[in-house]
């Protein structure tokens, strides 16, 4: 091979490294959950649960899935007595068919921030399992922290933001939860 040939063939290399290396570089990593708009304001969330509308498993499952889910990321939680003084107020109704639960903004702050959520949790489908209870807490819970659901087609860790049976948030979900909600109170 001569000089001339190996310096070719060392430019076309280099230049298909550094096209290779630009590329990977450049590539932005799929997401399969980011924090929705809007926003939760604060890293607070008060929690107001309708006693008369609510079970004591419900109940039981709620507190499970605020102090073990999303008490140890950068939120801190806590029930209050009064509807008045909370961030989330929870309620169970029959509000018929197709959905297990909902979550709406009751208050939004600076144009686009969430202040105050409402979460429904259907009473038209009984009963639930355990593990039902769970996830679709976990799920409402999740929005009202500003995550979006999971397509079905992303193979994204398990997460209770997906369609299924699951009652936790995946790292990535963490991730962002912790991201975003900066100051730990709980520190």
């Amino acid at each position: 091979m001569t000089v001339a040939r190996r310096h070719r063939f060392r430019r076309r290399l280099m230049s298909f490294v550094l096209a290779g290396l630009t590329a990977v570089l450049l590539a932005t990593p799929s997401q399969g959950n980011n924090f929705g708009d809007p926003w939760n304001y604060g890293n607070y969330q008060r929690y107001w649960y309708e006693d008369s509308s609510l079970n004591s498993d419900w109940l039981d499952q709620m507190d499970t899935i605020r102090i073990s889910q999303i008490n140890p990321t950068h939120m801190y939680t806590e029930t209050v007595q009064t509807y008045s003084s909370s961030d989330v107020a929870v309620y169970k109704l029959d509000f018929g068919c197709c959905l297990v639960g909902s979550t709406s903004c009751l208050s939004i702050v600076a144009g686009w921030l969430c202040d105050r959520w409402k979460v429904r949790f259907n009473s038209y489908y009984n009963p639930f399992t355990t593990a039902e209870k769970k996830h679709i807490i976990c799920h409402e819970f999740g929005h009202t922290l500003g995550l979006h659901h999971y397509p079905d087609s992303n193979p994204s860790p398990n997460s209770c933001m997906k369609e299924a049976d699951l009652h936790t948030y995946s790292d990535h979900d963490v991730f962002h939860i912790n991201d975003y909600y900066t100051n730990n109170p709980n520190e």
